[in-house]
């Protein structure tokens, strides 16, 4: 599968071969094939740490914030997680529980796996802590069945989690314990989070702010004439909210929630970048 910018975005058969372009305009693990040709700085070979019969779930890359830039590079199957860094081999963290679905924190500290099995606890999630094995097991919704939309969960680099779901957005603390829940009723809802800042951004039928603890701090769902939330944008901070809707972009300021600024355009927006000083 392919995107606008002809990367391989997703693979459906267990690949010898995997390359990570450096950059922030892309963000996952990439497939080597002929017609895509990559320096070979960035490309290591994991054919000797995967068989035929693994089932690969997630694939995720950080360049971590220290003096060397090191790569991180988590790859999970449905047993197991793998852990490179720059391209070397470091560890592997055995399943206690087959996962169907996987998702990593920013920084590949921890990874968050689901599995549709049936289980009598309904503990179906894993948290692994991908530096020392730990695995804590633990639900996302119980008594439930598995609506999550396409965003799923958002781990983060603390342990705590934010899980959006077809009906509802949950927050946990590091413990994993249920801060709050809201009541979602579009489906299409998504969430951005600010990288440094207690601030994440929920875009869907409504535009509104919450803290990490679930507290929603401001709401424009009123007060800007839009359509759907195509993209959204927040800076490391949380000073700044870009919104894309449609024809339209706002910028609104990530403290109070008001509108700084809008611009309309015939052309259809799609995606959206900022940078830490405001730049769109």
């Amino acid at each position: 599968v392919y995107d606008s910018r002809n990367l391989l975005t997703d693979v459906f058969q267990p690949p010898k071969e995997y390359l990570v372009p450096k950059g922030d305009i892309v963000n996952g693990v990439w497939v080597d094939d002929e017609d895509y040709q990559i320096t070979e700085e960035y490309r290591f070979d994991v054919s000797e740490h995967l068989s035929d019969e693994d089932e690969i779930i997630m694939c995720s890359h950080v360049f971590l914030e220290d003096e060397q830039e090191t790569l991180r590079t988590l790859i999970a199957t449905s047993t197991r997680v793998l852990v490179f860094e720059e391209g070397v081999y470091q560890r592997e963290i055995q399943l206690e529980m087959p996962a169907d679905y996987a998702f990593s924190s920013p920084s590949c500290n921890y990874v968050m796996t689901h599995s549709r099995m049936d289980s009598p606890t309904e503990l179906r999630s894993l948290r692994i802590n991908t530096l020392t094995g730990e695995q804590i097991r633990f639900s996302t919704h119980p008594g439930d069945q598995m609506e999550w939309t396409a965003a799923g969960l958002h781990p983060q680099d603390d342990g705590s989690l934010l899980s959006l779901m077809r009906t509802r957005l949950s927050f946990f603390d590091t413990h994993l314990n249920l801060l709050n829940e809201i009541g979602i009723s579009y489906p299409g809802t998504r969430v951005w989070i600010a990288k440094d800042a207690d601030l994440i951004f929920v875009g869907g039928i409504t535009l509104s702010g919450f803290n990490r603890q679930g507290n929603r701090v401001w709401d424009l769902s009123d007060d800007i004439n839009w359509v759907t939330v195509n993209d959204a944008a927040i800076s490391s901070d949380g000073s700044l909210v870009g919104v894309a809707c449609r024809h339209s972009v706002f910028l609104i300021d990530g403290q109070t929630g008001s509108s700084i600024l809008e611009y309309t355009t015939d052309d259809l927006v799609g995606h959206i970048m900022i940078s830490d000083i405001g730049d769109i």
